[in-house]
């Protein structure tokens, strides 16, 4: 099974409302996406809500870049 995405920072931190996986191949492709616990995630589009901040258990997922 792949890395679950995290799908976006949200006002109350992080959602993974659209539980999807991608294969391991498009996540070594991408492992300057992977977030790690006490990273900080900021939106750079759209809406802006407050930062985010990665937990323990959301560490190894794969960031959106939108």
């Amino acid at each position: 099974m792949g890395t679950r995405p995290a799908t976006g920072a949200r006002r109350n931190g992080i959602t993974d409302t659209k539980p999807e996986r991608v294969s391991q191949e498009l996540t070594d492709r991408h492992r300057h996406y992977l977030l790690q616990q006490g990273n900080i995630l900021f939106v750079r589009s759209g809406k802006t809500v407050p930062p985010a901040l990665v937990r323990a258990d959301q560490s190894g997922w794969l960031m959106s870049r939108t």
